[in-house]
Parts: structure tokens; sequence; C-alpha cells
């Protein structure tokens, strides 16, 4: 309609009159589909058509009457909901504005889609004295649309779902859309994939070299060309690492769009390895083998595919608008963990039985992704299933077939285990089992260097590069380990011998296989034969040293608590080397005293503590529990004392309870006869056995020797402040004194002394020093 037209309308409203001319303006208004409204300056309603009237929700003459009725008119952008007031902005300018789509209420509080076109109305003088609005319902449009982008995301989303990677080509054989799986393969660094945009055709032709890409184009224009509906060709595509193998597959499309041909390319390694009786992981989605199944949020199939049809039997017609999981004949427990873990995760894929139309069973791999709409929230979820049936039998046929093999390697008693060449376990002999404490069945897929060979024999760990095992499976070579060790299952140690060597079937399949026996026994033999090679060694080192006369006396002083006087000496023996090295007792003594040494080294340091005494400086011998009630060692004693004209009195021997043990009646008459010398005694370690109080009466003792035991935490610990107290009280009963052993600090000293202890030795006071350097200063601590 012209503005000459709407104009006259106006004018004809305000005056009230009518004539010809403008009833026929007005039969144009009131067919129009399109609804015009024309208002004045004050944004009162002059006039509006049916249309008008019918698109808003109003009444021409209550509409007309009220003067707010610009709230029906009040609009919001239907991108952000922002107010408009465009009509305003219009009647300030004079300039026009076309196809604003805008959402306004009407009063029945529905909302309704528009796009509107404002413009001026001007009188005889140009000005403007009114605004013309022309307008059309759209929300049907914007619906239609909602659905075809709904459609849209639909298919991409069935696209994305498959593991295989999709492309759609379009008449001149460039790429019109893409799968995730696609665009993920494109992006690697050594991927020579066309993407999204770029001519197939044209990335084929220019690898002139390579015969599949020629083969691949051929059969892409033998489809495009209507000679053929699909074509499929697998080919290598190897690399250093591993063997690979790709299938691809194009059919005619026969969908809206500008597709013309899809592209499925799939790996098909695993299909290969189990010579073509089994349909792998890797072509589970592949665009002629899969059905391909998706249902909404109520769980209601809205699509189901061909492959679908031939897979459970029923066809589109009968599937769709059907509850998806009694379709499948799923339990109610399998479809409440399927849809737990999709709605955490966004996709779940697994292994479950479902059944065909007439009700038969079978097994079937399948995979889902939930589909979301523009909001990000779920609307529904699509999936895609591969029948397992002959990939199990294809199984089964091959277990059979080395159930013999395996029969063989179970009955040997050696352990053995093969593995593939990512070194994961593909088999376990019954005495594998036992030695590692694994199963078969626990250990299947794992990677055997991460579960039982982590650690070398010295407890390091070893490094994947490093094993054996791996290195013989990486270069293709046997490997003989005479002794290393494997880790059980329960953490512990499994020493080992074994061969690590490599294999290759004949359909192309490497591996390794490793035989290992257990060699605890022969390590045990090992270890001992080396025990008793080193205590001989050590026999004869002990031998040596009393034939040359290497041993040396270290000492250590005891020292009066009260006063701060060096009381008497601890001796304590060493042995030096050859070479010079001093040898501390813990290394050799016991060994002396197995093999009957340690009487020759208790004669040894008694003549040379006599000597010392002789000179006048008091000394503590140890004795050993072999030299207690050893009557030629008593004669010894005798002996030395009369050669070096010693005083007995500066002669203290230190025997313990363990000594004691062994002879008691021989040990009493031992200690007896020291005392008749005029000798004395001390009992070492009092405290921690069992017999220190019948000793006290049986025993004519001079000292008891508090053990370090009581003597170390004595700031700190109660209890054995508490013990310490008792002995003092003790020894003081039987008129013996007491000397506190393993003094470290001040605080300990001074607190041995308020205990009313008489004498302490330790770290604290001095440390055992050589004979010949040991200072001692009479008056006062060293």
């Amino acid at each position: 309609m012209n503005q000459l037209g709407v104009l006259t309308i106006a004018k004809t409203t305000a005056a009230r009159r009518l004539d010809d001319s403008e009833r026929r303006h007005r039969s144009v208004l009131d067919v129009l589909a399109e609804g015009v409204m024309v208002i004045d300056p004050d944004g009162r309603l002059v006039e509006a058509n049916p249309a008008a009237c019918a698109i808003l929700g109003i009444e021409l003459a209550a509409a007309r009457a009220d003067p707010q009725w610009w709230r029906v008119m009040s609009a919001r952008h239907k991108g952000d909901g922002s107010d408009l007031d465009i009509g305003g902005t219009v009647l300030q300018t004079g300039q026009g504005v076309r196809d604003v789509a805008v959402v306004t209420v009407r009063p029945d509080g529905t909302s309704v889609q528009l796009s509107v076109n404002y413009q001026p109305l001007r009188d005889e003088t140009g000005g403007v004295c009114g605004l013309v609005l022309s307008f059309s319902d759209v929300t049907a449009q914007d619906v239609a649309a909602q659905h075809a982008a709904a459609e849209r995301d639909f298919f991409q989303a069935t696209l994305d779902s498959l593991s295989a990677q999709i492309a759609v080509l379009g008449e001149q054989g460039e790429i019109v859309m893409t799968n995730r799986a696609w665009v993920e393969f494109a992006a690697a660094e050594d991927a020579a994939l066309p993407v999204l945009g770029e001519g197939y055709l044209e990335a084929c032709d220019a690898a002139k070299d390579d015969a599949t890409a020629a083969q691949a184009a051929a059969g892409v224009r033998s489809i495009m060309a209507g000679d053929a509906t699909e074509f499929s060709l697998e080919y290598p595509a190897h690399c250093p690492t591993a063997e690979r193998w790709y299938m691809l597959r194009a059919a005619r499309f026969d969908g809206p769009g500008s597709g013309r041909v899809v592209i499925a390319r799939s790996d098909a390694t695993e299909r290969r390895r189990t010579q073509g009786h089994m349909d792998t992981q890797s072509a589970l989605l592949d665009e002629v083998d899969v059905a391909v199944v998706a249902a909404g949020a109520d769980g209601r199939v809205t699509h189901w595919n061909r492959g679908a049809e031939r897979l459970y039997g029923w066809t589109n017609s009968e599937a769709v608008g059907r509850d998806a999981a009694k379709l499948l004949s799923l339990p109610e427990t399998n479809v409440e963990e399927v849809v737990a873990e999709m709605r955490r995760d966004g996709h779940w894929e697994g292994e479950r039985t479902v059944a065909h139309k007439d009700g038969s069973a079978f097994p079937a791999y399948l995979r889902g992704r939930v589909m979301l709409d523009r909001e990000g929230k779920p609307a529904g979820w699509t999936g895609v299933t591969v029948d397992m049936s002959k990939r199990l039998e294809a199984e089964r046929a091959l277990r059979a077939s080395s159930n013999y093999l395996r029969a063989v390697a179970d009955s040997v008693g050696e352990g053995l285990f093969t593995l593939d060449t990512d070194g994961r376990v593909t088999y376990m002999n019954a005495a594998a089992e036992e030695l590692l404490g694994w199963t078969q069945a626990e250990l299947a897929g794992r990677v055997m260097h991460e579960v039982a060979h982590t650690r070398r024999l010295d407890g390091s760990a070893l490094p994947l590069a490093e094993s054996p095992i791996s290195s013989a499976v990486r270069d293709g070579v046997s490997r003989r380990i005479d002794d290393d060790v494997f880790i059980r299952r329960d953490g512990r140690g499994l020493p080992v011998a074994y061969t690590a060597a490599p294999f290759e079937t004949s359909d192309g399949v490497h591996g390794c296989v490793v035989v290992f026996k257990d060699i605890s026994e022969r390590k045990a033999r090992e270890q001992t034969l080396q025990r008793d090679v080193t205590k001989l060694a050590w026999i004869g080192r002990i031998q040596g040293a009393l034939a040359e006369d290497r041993f040396v006396l270290y000492a250590q002083p005891i020292v009066e608590l009260r006063s701060g006087e060096v009381a008497q000496r601890e001796l304590l023996l060493r042995m030096r080397e050859p070479g010079g090295e001093v040898v501390s007792p813990g290394e050799y003594l016991g060994i002396a005293e197995q093999y009957g040494l340690i009487g020759d080294i208790d004669r040894w340091v008694i003549r040379r503590g006599a000597e010392i005494a002789a000179a006048g400086d008091p000394v503590e011998i140890n004795l050993s529990a072999h030299s207690i009630g050893d009557q030629s060692v008593l004669d010894h004693i005798d002996r030395c004392i009369d050669e070096s004209g010693a005083d007995p009195k500066l002669l203290v021997f230190e025997i313990t309870e363990t000594a004691l043990i062994a002879d008691e009646v021989a040990a009493r008459a031992f200690a007896q006869h020291l005392h008749d010398l005029g000798c004395k005694l001390a009992l070492d370690d009092f405290g921690t056995g069992y017999g220190g109080f019948t000793y006290l009466k049986q025993l004519p003792l001079d000292f008891l020797k508090i053990d370090i035991e009581f003597v170390r935490d004595l700031v700190t610990n109660p209890a054995s402040c508490h013990v310490v107290q008792a002995v003092v009280a003790l020894a003081r009963g039987f008129g013996l004194q007491t000397v506190a052993e393993g003094v470290e600090d001040d605080e300990t000293f001074e607190l041995l002394l308020e205990l009313g202890v008489d004498y302490a030795q330790g770290y604290h006071i001095a440390r055992p020093a050589p004979l010949d350097e040991a200072v001692i200063d009479k008056g006062g601590r060293s």
C-alpha cells in the first residue's frame, strides 16, 4: 500500500468522511494478510485493518478509546529481550525502519514473533503527522527453523557418535560435512586427510605415486557417476612402531542437501589380526555395518535406521515412538546403570545381551552419546549397536583350536607368559599364575612390566626401556637372564631366571614368550655358601690378628658423679687390619664365639688389662659367656696378676646375666674366686633380664651397671626415672655401687647425680679412644 492511500485513510478517518476512493482503499486493507496500523503523533490508534487486530489480539474500538492501548505493542528485541521504542525514533527522525524482528505480548498473555516495518506518515506540507506500521506473524517460520536446526544437530550428533572417520562429499567432490573423528585425525601431524571445504578427489589425485589414493578416487568417481552405489577398500598404513590397516567405505548419499557421497574410514588392524573372523571395535560403527538409534529425553525412539531394522527385526514405522529399552529387551537394572552413567559422563559404551524382534537373544556392543539442545541441556541420546555373535563364535573357535597347546603349556613346571608388542599379557600358564599370585584373567591386557617387573635386584626402580624383556620385544633378539626378580601380587620379590624370546606367527602377529623359574632355593644355597665363606674369612682374620698382635684396646672413662673424677676405665676391644683399618667388635665377636676363638681373645684382653692395672690405673674388663666358669681362664687371671704385679683391687671384671645363665653353679664359683683374689665384679645391663635379683643374693658383686635403655630417656620418661630410683635403692640395700651407662647430655648427668647414682659413663663424658691416646683427668671429667 502506498503512502498516499494511507494518508487518505488517516484524513478521512479524522474528518469522518468516506468517498468512493477511500472505500476502495479500505477494501484493499481488509483483505490484506499483513497487519497495518496508523498511529497519530500522540501514540493514539487511528486505524487498524482486521489482520492487525487478529495478529495482536485487540478490538479496534476498544483500542481507539484507550489512550494506553500502546502497551499492547510494547515490544522486546527477539535476541536479547530488551525493550524497543522504534516508533518514537521514527517519529523524531522521520526515517523509516524495515524488517525489525520483535516479540510482543497479546492482551491474553501469549507472545507473538513479528517482522515489522516502521514508516513516517506525512501531511501535505511534508511534515510527520503520524506513523504507519505494517507487520506479519513469523512465529511459525521460527519454529520451522528450530526444527530444521534440531534435525541438523541430530544428524551431526549421530555422525559424532561414530568411531569411524566420516566425510560427506558434494557434487564436485568437495567435503561439505565431517564428524569429530575425521576432524581429530586430520589434525594429527602425520595425517593427510583433507578438511571441511577442501576437495577430497583433488587430494587423492595429488598423491600421484600412491596406489591407494588412486583406487579411492576411482571408487568415489564411480559412485558419483552412478556406475556404482558403494565402494570399499582395505589398505595398509604401517608406521615404524606398529603395523596398521584401515578400511575405506564409500556409498551414495540420497538425503537432502548438497551431499552426494558418504566416506567412512576406520581402523581395521584388530580385525585383520583375528584373520577376518571377528568384527573389532575399530569397525563397530562403520556406516554400513552398524545400527543407529536415537531417542528423546523420554526414552522413546525418534530415529531407527536400516541397520537397526536388519539387526533387531523391527521396521522404522514399528520402532519410532516406542520405548527404546523395551525394543532392545534390556533388563531394568541395566537401563538404570546406563542412564546414570550417561547423565554423569555424557556417554556410555559396553557389552550387553539384547534381543531380536522374534525374542532370540544375542550379545551386542553398544555405544551411546547424549544429545544436547541449544541451551546445553540433555534432549535425548543417539547410539549404535554391533552384533557380537560372530566375533564370540570366532573367539570360541580360536580357543578350541589352541586347547592342545594350552594344555601342554599348563603342564610345564616352569612359569610361562606371552606378551604382545606393547608388553601386554596375552597368556599365562598355571605355573606362572601360582608363582606370581595373579590369574590370567586379572593380568590379561595389562602391561607386565608395570605389574611384575618394576625393580632391580638392589630394589631400585627398573625403567621400561632398560627391561631385558622389553628389549627382546623391541629388538627381536632373545635374552637369557640368570638372576633377576619379579614382583608377586603380595609385593614380595620372587628371585627368577628367565628366557625372553620374540615370536611372529604366520599371519603377522608379533609378541614375546617368557619362560621363567623360581631360583629361591638356589639363591638360598648361594647365600648360605657366601655366609660360610665370610665366616671362614673372618676366622682367618681373627687368627691372624691374634698371631700378629693386631688387637688394640680402646678405653672409656667411668667418672664418680659427686666429685667428677675418673674412677676407672672400661676396656673396649678393636681389631686393626694389616692396612691400618680399625674394625669394631660387632663384626667379628659373634663369629669368634661361634668357632671357639673368643677364649683366646679374652685371655689377650686380661693380660693387657693386668699390665695397665700394674701401672696404677684401675680398669674394667668385659668377660664373654664362654670364659665365665672356665677354670683355665681363672688360672690365666691368677698368672697375669702374679706376673704383672697388679693390685687385684684395680681390676673390675664385668659379667652379664646371659653369661651367668649358661652354668649358674660354675659362674658362682668363678665370681667367688675373683672376689677372693681381691678383684671387683660388676653386673652389666642390670634391669633388662629376669634373674638380676637372684644374682644379687648369690654373687659377691661390687657394682650394678644400669642399662642404657633406662638412661637415654631418663629426663623425659617418668617410668625410666622410677626404674633408676629403684635400682639405686636396691643397690644401697645390698651395699653395692651403681654405674649409669649411655649418658649423652648434661641434663641426664645432673639428674643421675640427684637420684643418687654413684658413677656414669657415656659420650657426654668421653667417647672411647685408643688406650695410648685416652686422657684421664684425675681432677674431673675428661
